[in-house]
């Protein structure tokens, strides 16, 4: 077994025998990484703390054969607010559960770990929580080679300017035009104000985007547009995303 050290996330974690846990991690340096955390279940376990949903923490490691084990982990940002307030915690668990589904083990992304750092530090101030996980799946999707073809209709390459009704269909990758979108039954329509929303949304700096103002209209059909296209890219249905609707609907 070898020792290294990592930052990371905790994305999700599971209970073990009776007092021990496996928890996922997402890691600046190796990527996704399960772990075992034995004895965190004891009540004078000193690393609990550091592998509770969202915590984000300096972790100490054993590389095994197939799992590695925490031998010590420091906390950098407990996130506890994400796990107070319901609303925060909804989308954070949408937002971790995410970057679990899309990512495989030991594969290293430095860029999805600071995008998935600093989602959490947006939503842990508690600005603008719907636009903040908007932001994070567009950029999720072009950091992972899914970026939505938004110019042209994705299947004839008729331009932008020249589709009177515009649809989006998760299963070609992009806006489309009527025709086109007759080869997708489960395309939506979407307004132009909507695909230039997310133009904007992929260029926008994430500290300016509590000054970009968007129409109620315009996040009702991101918020069905982009899960939707999410969970067309895994093939599965997002547990976390069913709670989260039911939430903000009802708000």
């Amino acid at each position: 077994m070898s020792l290294y050290k990592t930052e990371a996330v905790v994305l999700k974690h599971y209970e073990l025998k009776e007092a021990d846990k496996i928890i996922i991690l997402y890691t600046r340096q190796r990527g996704k990484v399960q772990a075992v955390a034995n004895g965190v279940r004891k009540t004078k376990s000193r690393l609990a703390g550091s592998v509770e949903l969202f915590t984000y923490s300096d972790f100490l490691l054993y590389q095994g054969k197939s799992l590695s084990t925490v031998s010590q982990a420091e906390i950098k940002n407990s996130f506890a607010s994400l796990r107070d307030d319901l609303f925060k915690m909804a989308y954070s668990s949408y937002v971790v559960e995410v970057v679990n589904e899309f990512t495989v083990d030991q594969e290293k992304n430095e860029p999805l770990f600071a995008l998935l750092l600093a989602t959490l530090y947006m939503l842990d101030r508690g600005e603008e929580l719907e636009l903040a996980t908007r932001f994070f799946e567009l950029r999720l999707l072009n950091l992972l080679g899914y970026r939505p073809q938004l110019d042209v209709c994705v299947d004839c390459d008729l331009d932008l300017s020249k589709i009177d009704k515009v649809r989006f269909s998760s299963k070609l990758g992009g806006v489309v035009c009527s025709d086109c979108a007759l080869e997708d039954q489960y395309s939506m329509r979407i307004t132009k104000g909507t695909v230039a929303t997310i133009e904007r949304l992929l260029e926008i700096d994430y500290k300016k985007l509590d000054r970009l103002k968007v129409p109620k209209n315009i996040r009702q059909e991101l918020a069905k547009v982009l899960p939707n296209y999410l969970q067309s890219i895994i093939e599965k249905k997002l547990k976390s995303l069913d709670f989260l609707r039911t939430l903000t609907t009802t708000s």
